[in-house]
């Protein structure tokens, strides 16, 4: 393999050789630390949260229809490269900030073969765990062999709490 290039770094990248059957098989949903995802503790609401930007650059709406994620239940989106597996209304997403005060919301399924896929902080990538496709945090196809990208939902921090609209 090239200098600096590991089976670690090969598999921690999108698990290049799927070719090779060498992928390993998607399981329940995960945090970042390897934790299933279980209860939720969301809270849906018709409040208006105000303030900060989604993605990276607009205003949350807020209004009926968004969710609230308390920091206080989701320690780790309060940290760069913070992020969690959840389900809002009825539609999987990946939630994280990508970088400072830059929240986004991915749809989870990849647009492949419907995969979970994780947020990959070092890389700063959504990436599928079977067959190595690879999204940016606009959700743009970067590269695999998926056929599209994968739609963004609106989300923000207001205060203690990152909102989430599917």
């Amino acid at each position: 393999m090239a200098k600096g290039f590991d089976r670690r770094r090969l598999l921690q990248g999108g698990c290049a050789v799927w070719a090779l059957g060498g992928c390993p098989q998607p399981g329940p949903p995960l945090d970042k630390n390897g934790s299933e995802t279980g209860d939720t503790g969301l809270t849906d609401t018709d409040s208006t949260p105000g303030g900060d930007d989604y993605p990276c650059g607009q205003d949350v709406a807020g209004g009926a229809g968004w969710t609230e994620l308390p920091l206080s239940q989701y320690p780790d989106l309060a940290d760069v490269g913070g992020w969690y597996g959840v389900t809002v209304g009825g539609t999987a997403m990946v939630v994280a900030q990508v970088y400072e005060g830059c929240y986004t919301a991915i749809t989870r399924a990849c647009a492949h073969q419907g995969v979970a896929i994780d947020y990959k902080p070092d890389r700063g990538q959504f990436v599928c765990p079977r067959h190595g496709a690879i999204y940016a945090a606009d959700g743009s196809k970067v590269a695999g062999p998926q056929p599209d990208g994968l739609p963004v939902h609106p989300c923000g921090r207001v205060g203690n709490s990152v909102w989430v609209k599917p």
